[in-house]
């Protein structure tokens, strides 16, 4: 593996083991071999996202923007840095015209965290979520999605999955739960 591949995989794990900033470098290298190289693009919004750096987001945003096989990254991180910021009602907004124009499972995926994370919907919480199922069922989600569902009888949590998806989690089993 050489070049902007093995820097994204690098700067991966050195976001894994906490090096922040090197992984910031590995993934802005990544992309001076390779412009327009998407992972590296998204680990360094996901940086910029978790460092707060406002800034450097809207950089990636813009880059994104012109890239339409993935223009649809660039709401996705527009609202996650509104989420990041405490701003549930603004990300929902975001998310819910990104569904509308690319009819696609990532923007979806991301309003079940903003949902979840905001916790005064259960109800669409669940919605979101059976939605991310339909249209991508893949087991590893499957398996880790659920939702709180109080006004189920009291059983607090009901797993959200297809058949055949294997073993769904509870809430405090789930890593999307801390």
């Amino acid at each position: 593996m050489r070049g902007c591949i093995a820097r994204s995989k690098l700067a991966g794990y050195l976001k894994e083991a906490g090096r922040l900033q090197d992984a910031m470098a590995q993934f802005r290298l990544a992309l001076e071999e390779q412009l327009g190289y998407h992972p590296a693009l998204f680990g360094l919004g996901d940086l910029c996202v978790a460092e707060r750096d406002w800034a450097g987001l809207d950089g990636i945003i813009a880059k994104l923007k012109m890239m339409p096989k993935v223009a649809v990254e660039a709401e996705v991180f527009r609202a996650r840095a509104h989420q990041a910021r405490g701003e549930f009602a603004a990300a929902r907004a975001v998310l819910e015209a990104a569904i509308q124009e690319y009819q696609l499972a990532t923007p979806r995926l991301v309003l079940a965290h903003v949902l979840m994370q905001e916790g005064l919907d259960l109800a669409a919480t669940e919605q979101a979520l059976r939605a991310v199922l339909a249209m991508d069922p893949a087991p590893r989600r499957g398996r880790t999605w659920t939702c709180c569902c109080g006004s189920r009888g009291g059983r607090g949590v009901e797993p959200i999955r297809k058949k055949g998806t294997g073993t769904a989690r509870t809430r405090s089993q789930s890593p999307f739960f801390g």
